[in-house]
């Protein structure tokens, strides 16, 4: 029989954000102000008249609750609220620039911070799970779930992009930003924005297998319109995970 309530700090857990993972939650009191992000393929359950849910790869933000049921999720508390500028440098998070080879000089330029990102374990998407997920194709996928948090200040466009080896979503923690569409890697292309508060997980946006592998999507990128700190969820594909 699989463990209740099994869980774990995530290793980027800090004097400012709390994060834990629980799996198998069974009759779990949160205290307090949570996000909770149900990382799992079935849907969290919410004790009360009557019952509430959380749809898989959604998330909200409970105050004094109680999980009935929750086959994985990431639990975060946020400890600290001001001075959020000073947090990555005080809590040690390198610049992107220099978690990477040979950045471009507009990534040099980036103030976009990055925390170590947490192994944290196997997900397996299967039906409605891999449609919201943005490709019918990973039905029966297995993936090895990562995650970690971002850091940018005011005003900062996090560099458009549009290839991944992994299939991401992100959930908002602190501060106030945005997921844009683009057309093209230019700004002035932008086709579509997602306003994201504290709490918020972005839907994930559709993509396709692409020919050189990875998965491609809509040029997008993360905007932060105040001091923001996100979450980002990756699934990584395991070789020969495939029904």
């Amino acid at each position: 029989m699989a463990t209740r309530n099994n869980r774990r700090d995530l290793n980027f857990s800090n004097a400012v954000v709390d994060a834990e993972l629980i799996e198998g939650a069974s009759s779990f009191a949160l205290h307090g102000r949570n996000i909770v992000f149900n990382i799992g393929d079935t849907v969290v359950e919410i004790a009360g008249t009557p019952r509430q849910r959380i749809q898989p790869f959604s998330s909200t933000t409970l105050i004094d609750a109680v999980i009935e049921s929750a086959q994985a999720m990431i639990v975060i508390r946020v400890r600290e609220t001001e001075g959020a500028r000073d947090w990555a440098s005080t809590l040690g998070w390198p610049r992107y620039a220099k978690t990477i080879t040979d950045p471009t000089a507009e990534i040099l330029g980036l103030p976009l911070y990055r925390s170590s990102q947490d192994d944290l374990t196997e997900i397996r998407l299967s039906g409605a799970a891999a449609m919201l997920a943005g490709n019918p194709q990973t039905d029966g996928m297995t993936f090895a779930a990562k995650a970690n948090l971002w850091f940018a200040p005011e005003a900062t466009d996090c560099l458009i992009h549009n290839l991944h080896p992994f299939i991401e979503t992100h959930v908002q923690i602190m501060g106030v930003g945005r997921m844009q569409k683009f057309q093209t890697q230019q700004r002035e292309t932008l086709t579509e924005e997602i306003l994201m508060a504290p709490g918020f997980a972005q839907p994930f946006f559709d993509c396709t297998r692409h020919s050189i592998g990875g998965f491609l999507y809509p040029w997008h990128q993360y905007y932060a319109d105040t001091d923001c700190i996100w979450l980002a969820l990756e699934l990584h594909p395991l070789a020969g995970s495939h029904d």
